[in-house]
């Protein structure tokens, strides 16, 4: 890309013209998703071929109109701000400050891949790349002060949570006053919404990255009491950023002894909180992600994106910049490859959540109850008191022998060959052994060593029975299935389907689930004894797998199960 003309879009016209366009793109819709995704197939075919017009047809894939006009406008703002320095960065920011605040009047703010959440995002990944060109001291208090205010608020996803805080590293690595300004911070977090004390811990963990040994130190000083909160989220971030500060520490001084003997206690006899430690040490962002070195498009436009829950289509393909690398003749104004392995390869098992709530976004503390003690459970998120009245109360598991008495010859099989996503099939493995489900079939039964099978799982692939049957066995399994007496039921929506709150499981039942996009497929419809749909009341046209499956085997239980527990009417 070439220079700026100076006639053009004078002062901040320009800076909103940009920062619109950064951000440009709407929810695409189901119909437009395969449409692109097909055009997306042909192109590949077609880069295989050679001729000539090829350079004409890459301006012509409407496919990733939306991705390039982002990309475009990231390098027009960089551009902009080398050619007229500081009052086209101040414009920018104010741009981007005033689309932030516009998203946040959205009712849907909250709303994991609503459209205000996917702006939001967009803005803040913009404001994050112009900090490769540095923050001007006249704005960096604003810009700072803007950044805590979305860290408190309690709406925020991940994908935007994540990039504010590794914008206030790169804020407090050049800036001597907002390092300062730091060192306080936790206690505002704190007395605003105590969950928000856990960015604060990530930030100081960013800044730790590739500090020198006495600024680790300071920063040690500075998480420690953190490590006894009584807030599970805050704790667990403190405690895992201790740990990956002291690996980086040489030496008996006191400080680290007392830093590694809490980080490094394991001594719980119940909880989550090691998993969740665990899980924060090999994370991708959290362990690896370096604040200076990682700033990079792919990083930024890629890897933050998809690994904290957006989907393909909100990213922009690092082949598309790569293209324009090519067509521009030199390099681009920013570094386009991310050159962190570990960040490449490092899972994402913490922050790759979305959540659809009025009230807050997603947080970790909320999925490590199934196995904590009842302290992590009873915790508020600062938001407000703790409920008073009746008291949560953990259930006891059934003794087998208690739970084969109560089956008397009723059985269900899950038949699960047909999703192949492992945060679903862990979800689903968890489902299935809460209610005894006798099999739960996979088209991969080695599926249940996956990181993020197991996030979701807490286990259960312990107890719950598994059976390996690949899609193009399943005809002659579900064949030998019905021989022995079983119905076939498929969960699928269809001309003849029954709704099922009116549907009567028979005794020994296989429920069918389908491909995430595709459903059961049709010759296996052609074969089933009933297919049962869920009424549907809102706009949204079908539910996640695993919970549709959640709901079909709670149905079977109560039918069958449940009711003939003792003391159950």
């Amino acid at each position: 890309m070439g220079s700026i003309p100076e006639g053009v879009a004078k002062g901040g016209e320009l800076c909103s013209i940009l920062a619109d366009l950064a951000s440009f793109g709407p929810i695409p819709k189901k119909e437009i998703v395969v449409l692109h995704r097909c055009l997306r197939m042909v192109d590949e075919e077609r880069k295989e071929e050679k001729g000539e017009g090829r350079e004409e047809e890459e301006e012509l894939r409407i496919h990733e109109a939306t991705a390039r006009a982002r990309l475009y406008a990231i390098l027009a703002a960089l551009r902009l701000v080398d050619q007229r320095g500081e009052e086209a960065m101040v414009g920018l920011v104010g741009a981007i400050r005033t689309q932030i605040a516009e998203a946040d009047k959205s009712s849907s703010k909250s709303f994991g891949l609503s459209l205000a959440h996917r702006k939001k995002t967009r803005a803040v990944a913009l404001l994050l790349i112009l900090s490769t060109r540095g923050i001007p001291k006249s704005i960096s208090d604003t810009v700072f002060s803007s950044c805590v205010d979305w860290l408190l608020d309690p709406s925020q996803q991940f994908s935007i949570k994540l990039a504010v805080e590794w914008l206030v590293a790169r804020l407090a690595q050049r800036d001597e006053q907002i390092r300062e300004r730091l060192k306080g911070l936790d206690t505002k977090m704190a007395d605003t919404r105590i969950g928000s004390v856990s960015s604060w811990v990530n930030i100081l963990t960013l800044l730790a990255r590739n500090a020198d040994t006495p600024t680790r130190v300071s920063l040690l000083h500075l998480l420690l009491p953190w490590c006894t909160a009584q807030n599970f989220a805050v704790r667990c971030t403190a405690i895992a950023a201790c740990r990956l500060i002291i690996a980086r520490l040489t030496g008996a001084e006191p400080i680290y002894e007392m830093a590694r003997a809490v980080g490094n206690f394991g001594g719980e006899p119940a909880g989550n909180s090691q998993k969740i430690v665990g899980n924060l040490m090999v994370d991708f962002y959290f362990a690896t992600i370096d604040p200076e070195r990682d700033l990079d498009l792919e990083t930024v436009c890629c890897i933050l994106t998809m690994r904290t829950g957006l989907p393909h289509d909100e990213s922009i393909p690092v082949e598309l910049m790569e293209a324009i690398v090519a067509r521009a003749g030199g390099p681009l104004p920013i570094r386009v490859r991310c050159a962190n392995d570990a960040a490449l390869t490092a899972p994402s098992l913490v922050y790759n959540s979305l959540q659809k709530n009025q009230r807050c976004a997603p947080s970790f503390e909320t999925d490590e109850g199934s196995g904590a003690g009842g302290e992590e459970r009873g915790e508020t998120d600062g938001t407000g008191d703790a409920p008073s009245g009746s008291a949560q109360k953990k259930i006891i598991p059934k003794e087998d022998g208690e739970r084969e008495r109560r089956r008397e010859g009723k059985s269900i099989y899950v038949v699960a060959s047909f999703i192949d996503k492992a945060a679903n099939l862990g979800g689903l493995c968890r489902t299935s052994e809460i209610f005894t489900v006798d099999r739960l079939v996979v088209a991969d039964a080695a599926i249940v060593n996956d990181a993020t099978f197991k996030a979701l799982s807490m286990s259960a692939e312990s107890w719950q029975k598994i059976e390996e049957v690949r899609p193009d066995a399943l005809p002659a399994w579900l064949a030998e299935m019905k021989r022995r007496g079983y119905a076939l039921v498929a969960a699928e929506q269809a001309s003849d389907s029954v709704p099922l709150h009116r549907y009567q499981f028979p005794e020994k039942t296989v429920l069918i689930m389908g491909d995430e996009k595709r459903g059961v497929p049709m010759a296996i419809l052609r074969a089933v004894d009933a297919i049962v749909h869920i009424e549907q009341l809102g706009r949204v046209r079908s539910l996640n797998v695993h919970v549709t499956a959640a709901l079909f085997i709670e149905k079977y239980a109560e039918q069958h199960l449940v009711e003939r527990l003792p003391g159950v009417r």
